[in-house]
């Protein structure tokens, strides 16, 4: 019974085919809960239709392969070689996606690059699609709780390593540019070392105040929660932001 089950599930058929559209449909929903939570660019509908329409792309490869070999082998003209790479569809469906995933990365006025998880998010998510088209079920099962695990867990992980780091690039807003010094006495006070200090002065497009984004070096063992908050105490500071 069970050999019969899973001979069905991984043949090419309408069962299969329907069981593997509803899974794409649910995992690539799995993944995008995580990410519409926290109000990403891409979010739940987003990677479900991906990971759908990657899955659905592989069902279509696979029926004109079979169809070629089958109902339509007849019409084929004697002496030719019809080409019936299955693998283009995944190609065009990743040339898809790289639009797609340019499309969520943006770039702060802080200078501060956003939505590189949600690209990764969405082109693994048509890769998983990809897996569940072809039927391998625990694969694309394991890849998906993998997915799951590493937007979830992982970035907790991923906080606490980068804030004990010794490299800090810090934005901070200002009253004037001549404030620049004060911020930088106070970091200099506490033993940092300054490599680098770019300024930004307001224009047609950003109408914010002045800023300047330090590129710092910590003491060992200092963490970055300690230094922001020193400098966000100085009167002149209006914001601040690690980036």
């Amino acid at each position: 019974m069970l050999h019969e089950l899973y001979k069905t599930l991984h043949d090419f058929n309408v069962i299969s085919g329907t069981l593997r559209l509803i899974l794409a449909l649910l995992c690539g929903g799995i993944i995008g809960y995580e990410r519409g939570k926290k109000q990403r660019p891409a979010g739940t509908r987003t990677y479900m239709m991906v990971c759908l329409g990657a899955a659905l792309s592989i069902l279509l490869a696979f029926s004109f392969d079979q169809m070629l070999k089958t109902v339509w082998h007849g019409f084929i003209i004697p002496g030719t070689r019809p080409n019936t790479d299955v693998s283009r569809f995944g190609a065009k469906v990743i040339n898809g996606i790289g639009f797609l995933g340019a499309g969520t990365i943006i770039v702060t006025s802080s200078q501060k690059i956003k939505g590189i998880t949600t690209a990764a998010g969405l082109f693994a998510t048509a890769c998983m699609g990809f897996a569940i088209g072809a039927g391998y079920y625990l694969p694309a099962l394991l890849g998906c709780f993998l997915m799951w695990l590493t937007m979830t867990q992982f970035n907790f992980v991923e906080k606490i390593i980068t804030s004990r780091t010794k490299n800090m690039n810090i934005y901070v807003e200002i009253n004037d540019l001549s404030d620049i010094a004060a911020v930088a006495k106070v970091i200099r006070n506490e033993d940092i070392t300054i490599y680098d200090i770019e300024t930004k002065k307001p224009n047609e497009i950003h109408k914010n105040n002045p800023a300047a984004i330090f590129t710092l070096r910590l003491p060992k063992n200092t963490h970055h929660a300690i230094i922001t908050s020193k400098i966000a105490s100085i009167d002149k500071v209006l914001m601040i932001e690690e980036v």
